[in-house]
């Protein structure tokens, strides 16, 4: 402190002048209010000076000096009431200025926003069911999506049993990719995309997984249809063997058979010797399965017996006269062919259906007429299956009692076995059936009149007798497996024979 009269002539009085006050002496001058040049002059450093010339009046004329040097800037406080209320003004301005900067921030964030969402599109996803059986309540599926160059984006969404939700908002022109995570125990059979103002959605009945892709603006909604997968069916061998029942172990040779799958025919299979061979192993239960033997010559069928899937016999028929059965998968296991050996009587002759075909040789035709008014007709030999009197089937080449196809002026050379359903046509005669050209079915005709004439002739010694080659025939052509028939005939007709 200074005060006169202070203590040693070389005392320091010192001034202290900071931004809130000026104390000299007993002497407290308040600064606040001050601005601009006056109140940075009164920042000054630590000012010493000697007591003795510090009177008090040289203090104020000092501090008028100092007041004096802010010029016209400065504003002087008059009293504490006006320096409260500069105070009070300062203040209240810079409260005012932070405000209008918050409220312009504010502002801006909002406008921001508003034009985010103008340039936005919601995309939806749906869980739909195909097919008769509900989807479970509660299960719960997962769509995965991605985001073109915006892997920020990128996410996932659940759906628990049906129904729809929201992948998000996207700007617009942004390709979003869905994909589902398809749980055990279903598959994804079908896919919907929908545009905005599309009448109806894009549809994928085979979606290979990878993702539907939507484009935002363009697309609204994508729905997965899925459906319970079916259990597996349980499957059935059938094995089909071989059985001796002559003298002896029997000859080392192969057998053959044809087979049909629910009423389609199959390849033929041959067993050789008395083995068994698996049929298939992957039946259904229901599949009928028929299976025929084709009992070559010299041979006949002793018995089949059919067995269930414990490997008991079932059924079981003695000398058979048919030699095809039919079997049902999951009931049925095994069938077994037991053949034995028969003593030839003659036989060793045939004539071929070109024999048979010329003019110069219907002389030699015994039991039946080739041509003219009274020709006998392919059905007053061989059956017609599925013949019901229908009358609208095609007529054979030449007419009834013309000249047989492909001699004189006959009809084409490959035309006539068949009826507009598939049948052997019930007008044919067999002078015009033995003329027919080509395979399947007209080939089995032609060889089948020829095997009749053959069996019929007195000059001819034939291996079967008439009603052997009926059996044969109406067998084949019930069964759809014409080849194996035309086949065994053909070997026997073209043994050659010497009629004169």
């Amino acid at each position: 402190m200074c005060r006169d009269g202070g203590a040693g002539t070389d005392e320091a009085c010192r001034w202290h002048v900071s931004g809130e006050f000026v104390q000299v002496d007993d002497l407290s001058i308040s600064t606040r209010g001050f601005a601009g040049p006056a109140q940075e002059a009164l920042h000054m450093p630590e000012l010493r000076l000697p007591t003795a010339w510090m009177p008090r009046a040289a203090a104020l004329a000092i501090l008028v000096f100092l007041v004096s040097a802010c010029g016209d800037d400065t504003v002087m406080p008059t009293s504490a009431t006006d320096q409260s209320t500069a105070t009070t003004e300062v203040s209240s301005s810079e409260h005012d200025k932070d405000d209008e900067k918050d409220d312009k921030e504010e502002k801006d964030e909002k406008e921001e926003k508003d034009e985010k969402e103008e340039d936005s599109f919601e995309i939806e996803v749906c869980k739909y069911r195909v097919g008769p059986v509900d989807l479970p309540g509660d299960q719960v599926w997962t769509f995965d999506f991605t985001v073109e160059e915006d892997s920020d984006q990128d996410g996932s969404v659940t759906i628990t049993g049906q129904g729809c939700t929201t992948l998000g908002s996207f700007h617009e022109g942004v390709r979003v990719v869905v994909t589902e995570d398809v749980p055990d125990g279903f598959e994804l059979v079908q896919t919907n995309r929908l545009a905005f103002g599309a009448d109806a959605p894009e549809t994928d009945n085979h979606p290979d997984g990878s993702g539907v892709e939507l484009v935002a603006g363009t697309h609204k909604q994508v729905k997965f249809g899925n459906s319970p997968v079916a259990d597996e069916p349980e499957l059935f061998p059938l094995r089909v063997c071989k059985a001796w029942a002559g003298d002896g172990s029997g000859p080392h040779r192969e057998w053959e058979f044809g087979w049909a799958l629910n009423g389609e025919t199959q390849d033929r299979f041959r067993i050789d010797g008395f083995d068994c061979v698996v049929l298939g192993e992957e039946f259904e239960a229901g599949d009928e399965v028929t299976v025929g033997e084709v009992v070559p010559d010299g041979f006949e069928l002793a018995f089949v017996r059919v067995f269930d899937l414990e490997g008991n016999v079932v059924r079981e028929v003695e000398d058979p006269e048919a030699t095809r059965f039919e079997l049902l998968a999951g009931t049925h296991g095994k069938v077994e062919f037991g053949n034995r050996d028969v003593e030839m009587n003659g036989g060793g002759e045939g004539c071929t259906p070109g024999f048979w075909r010329q003019p110069h040789h219907y002389e030699f035709w015994t039991g039946a007429i080739p041509v003219g008014d009274d020709a006998t007709l392919w059905s007053d030999i061989f059956d017609v299956p599925g013949d019901d009197g229908d009358d609208t089937a095609a007529s054979p080449p030449g007419g009834r009692g013309g000249p047989p196809a492909g001699v004189g002026g006959g009809g084409g050379s490959d035309g006539g076995a068949r009826s507009s359903s598939g049948e052997i046509d019930d007008e044919i005669t067999l002078g015009e059936a033995v003329q027919l050209r080509g395979g399947g079915l007209n080939a089995l005709a032609r060889h089948a009149v020829a095997a009749w004439l053959n069996a019929s002739s007195p000059d001819v010694d034939y291996d079967l007798t008439p009603e052997e080659v009926v059996d044969i025939v109406n067998e084949a052509i019930e069964s759809g497996d014409y080849e194996a028939a035309k086949d065994r005939l053909e070997a026997l007709n073209e043994q050659g024979c010497d009629v004169k």
